[in-house]
């Protein structure tokens, strides 16, 4: 017998989904406005080292600032692999 989601769970989720649309929303605006700037560098190891992400990343925290802090924690995902089913960084 499967559980039936019920009508309050079914509208939190799609109030969820869209807070979350909004969201990544703004971290596409603001990832998109440095283009020109600055491209694509943080996957480019020689200027961009994953020390220097995770310090941004917490500046971001300690200013408040969380689609910063969620635009570096995504790079800093875009900068790890997968080995042997785990997530790891590599420089």
């Amino acid at each position: 017998m499967s559980e039936r989601t019920s009508a309050g769970e079914l509208e939190q989720r799609y109030k969820i989904k869209h807070l979350l649309i909004d969201f990544t929303d703004e971290m596409k605006a603001l990832m998109y406005h440095n283009i020109p700037d600055k491209g694509m560098s943080w996957r480019d190891k020689k200027i961009c080292s994953m020390s220097y992400l995770k310090k941004k990343l917490l500046k971001a925290v300690a200013d408040g600032d969380w689609v910063t802090v969620a635009n570096y924690a995504f790079m800093i995902y875009d900068r790890t692999e997968i080995s042997d089913g785990i997530r790891k960084e590599h420089e």
